[in-house]
């Protein structure tokens, strides 16, 4: 009798302290298959790639927000293989300037090291044109990978970055451009090529 008592006291304590704390659910009410549940489970998965694109956009309008106020500009191209043909011209567009400026225009390499790239020097033909002020040039730079001791040149451990400066450019804010670069080397196919870009960067005054 004593045991069936307090059983029936500890019920009845619990059921109170239950009721009297609202916020408290039972747990038998509970149920993987309430409607409720599965109806808000449904709709977080289904909202959770919205918020990952929603978050991934406006770090790419930082960025570029960020780029901009510190009047850098710069465009890569992904080189398809680490081989890159003579005939294949690697294009760039440019739309958008931080401000009118002098910009410093540069060349910019990653080199494979696993697929190194078999010459000391790489020559370029880069072709331009801007719209604001009107203006077209094609220049040939000369790469070289090397320095005047004859060590090898770039920063990076598996990819070597190697920036080449081309020219300085007097540019308008809304100007556009198209820039076009082709390597001229006597073999058709060079290999150890990751990536080329472009780069602006604003001269200060």
């Amino acid at each position: 009798m004593e045991t069936t008592a307090s059983v029936a006291m500890e019920t009845d304590i619990r059921t109170k302290t239950t009721l009297n704390k609202p916020w408290v659910v039972p747990k038998k009410s509970i149920s993987k298959d309430n409607p409720f549940l599965s109806y808000h489970k449904r709709h977080m998965k289904r909202h959770i790639p919205i918020f990952i694109a929603t978050l991934l956009l406006l770090t790419a309008v930082i960025f570029t927000a960020a780029c901009t106020e510190y009047g850098h500009v710069s465009r890569f191209q992904h080189i398809p293989g680490n081989e890159w043909d003579n005939g294949d011209t690697i294009s760039f567009r440019i739309d958008t300037l931080p401000r009118d400026a002098s910009y410093e225009m540069s060349v910019v390499l990653r080199m494979n090291e696993v697929q190194s790239y078999p010459f000391r020097h790489l020559y370029l033909e880069v072709w331009q044109q801007w719209d604001k002020p009107s203006q077209t040039s094609c220049d040939t730079i000369c790469c070289s990978f090397f320095d005047e001791n004859d060590e090898p040149e770039g920063q990076g451990i598996s990819l070597k970055t190697h920036v080449f400066p081309l020219r300085q450019i007097d540019l308008l804010h809304d100007s556009h451009g198209y820039i076009r670069i082709r390597h001229v080397m006597l073999r058709p196919v060079i290999e150890g090529v990751s990536d080329i870009g472009i780069e602006l960067v604003a001269k200060e005054g």
